[in-house]
């Protein structure tokens, strides 16, 4: 879900790795002065949203950190508002309550303020752009404190047929829906990750530009 390379770099992996029908002649043109530990706020450059709904630089860290969460039906992450994907809520929750619980989990570089809006509440998420969080596992969080709180009837069986299959392409796999509403702890499911991650960082490794 998150691939921690440039489009270049990228495009470049997938060119050697036979992910498009037909290779081709891929040229990529070096950024000077740039290096993976710089956001784009570093870089004093204009942000050109990508959608309507990546208004701003910091939008991509939130859009990592919800997005998941957000390809379920039954929760909101604030599109339409003022700040997509920078909300975790459910139908008549109680801001505050949720607010404390996350922030309780003391997420290294998060924290949550109460909201309400359109009938839901939840928290806002504040995230430091060099947050040591792991964006991506932020979604198990959230998607397992809302269950814990939306009743009966979780994210996952709100959620239609077809829109559960862009979450299962988007996710990766259907062990999440399993494994959640069993019990499975997130921090469990996340540390599984770690395998498949260490192999995808070998993997990219040649193919990346900048230090």
């Amino acid at each position: 879900y998150i691939h921690g390379m440039t489009a270049g770099e990228l495009a470049q992996m997938a060119n050697a790795k036979g992910w498009i029908a037909k290779s081709c002649r891929l040229t990529v043109v070096p950024v000077l002065g740039w290096n993976r530990g710089m956001t784009w706020e570093h870089t004093g450059l204009r942000w050109i949203p990508t959608s309507p709904n990546i208004p701003k630089p910091s939008s991509p860290r939130y859009y990592a950190a919800t997005g998941i969460f957000g390809s379920l039906s039954g929760g909101d992450i604030g599109i339409g508002s003022d700040g997509p994907f920078e909300y975790v809520g459910g139908p008549g929750f109680d801001p505050n309550e949720l607010t404390a619980y996350l922030n309780s989990l003391r997420l290294p570089g998060v924290r949550f303020s109460p909201y309400t809006r359109n009938g839901y509440g939840g928290a806002r998420v504040s995230i430091d752009p060099q947050a040591p969080m792991d964006l991506a596992g932020m979604n198990l969080i959230f998607i397992d404190a809302v269950n814990r709180r939306i009743g009966s009837r979780n994210l996952f069986t709100r959620t239609s047929a077809s829109n559960k299959d862009v979450f299962y392409k988007v996710y990766g796999s259907t062990s999440m829906e399993r494994d959640l509403p069993r019990g499975v702890q997130p921090a469990k499911i996340i540390a599984s990750w770690q395998g498949a991650n260490e192999a995808f960082r070998k993997a990219r490794q040649p193919y990346l530009i900048y230090e």
